[in-house]
């Protein structure tokens, strides 16, 4: 019997090992709805808040033309946009610069507030000033402290403020905020366009005499505003105007106006009720 060959047991062929595919990152999730930024956070109030002047008779005897806009009065928008719509019609009797001025203020008291806002100032009334060389001012009335007032305006308008004999000026040495600001005796404050305050002090500095010829009380702007009955605005323009396109300037009467959401009246003269024209 034949002896049967010994052969070794053929090895098994390894396994295949397939290689691993990468893993892609995950792709962030798109989406189409806008992120709101947060709202800016309001500063405290700068001393009180609501506060109004108690009268007008201090405002400057040059002053040609003042108003009184209340803030806090629930039809302001609306009596805003009526003192628009009358200064834009046909016959209403203004003084061109002065018309076009009034045909702004119903954006631009709310900028003016929201600014005012922005340095911890919520007064109820705003006061508009303005004089025949053009020079106007927005004055408000503010008991805060002085110290932390320059603190505020100086942190939340980039001005930077120095003492004059008259008060405080302050302004923004690179041109971006568009305003000067007064800070002057009486609780008061202002803004003025931005490098008129040394003129609009030197002219409006002193207040306006007590009294005329006889001891009777000087009739100025700021006094006939006080002679008006309550509303939202109340205005007063005196001294000389260009009323219309091409005409010479004329001197005119004094005028005045009380403004409400209902409408424009023009009364007679301050101590009078008016007529009332609708606004449209």
């Amino acid at each position: 019997m034949g002896l049967a060959a010994c052969h070794p047991r053929p090895t098994p062929p390894a396994p295949t090992v397939r290689p691993t595919e990468p893993v892609e990152p995950a792709k962030p999730v798109e989406t189409t709805q806008a992120v709101e930024p947060p709202e800016p956070v309001e500063p405290a109030p700068c001393g009180p808040i609501d506060e109004r002047f108690d009268d007008h008779a201090w405002l400057p005897a040059a002053a040609t033309t003042v108003a009184s806009v209340q803030l806090d009065a629930a039809d302001l928008e609306a009596t805003l946009r009526a003192l628009g719509e009358h200064a834009r019609a046909p016959g209403h009797g203004l003084a061109i610069p002065l018309s076009f001025s009034l045909g702004q203020w119903s954006w631009q008291v709310p900028v003016l507030t929201a600014t005012l806002r922005r340095a911890g100032f919520r007064p109820a009334e705003l006061v508009f000033s303005s004089d025949d060389a053009s020079d106007h001012a927005w004055m408000w009335r503010s008991t805060c402290d002085l110290d932390e007032t320059i603190e505020r305006i100086e942190a939340a308008w980039s001005v930077r403020s120095r003492r004059v004999v008259d008060g405080v000026v302050a302004t923004d040495p690179t041109g971006a905020f568009p305003y000067d600001v007064l800070m002057l005796s009486g609780e008061r404050m202002a803004l003025v366009p931005a490098g008129r305050a040394s003129a609009v002090l030197a002219r409006w500095g002193p207040a306006p005499p007590s009294a005329g010829l006889g001891g009777a009380p000087r009739s100025t702007a700021g006094r006939r505003l006080d002679d008006l009955q309550p509303a939202t605005v109340r205005l007063v323009f005196l001294g000389r105007a260009l009323l219309e396109p091409g005409a010479a300037t004329t001197e005119h009467a004094p005028q005045t106006l009380r403004i409400t959401g209902e409408g424009v009246r023009v009364p007679p003269d301050p101590a009078a009720s008016g007529s009332l024209t609708p606004a449209p």
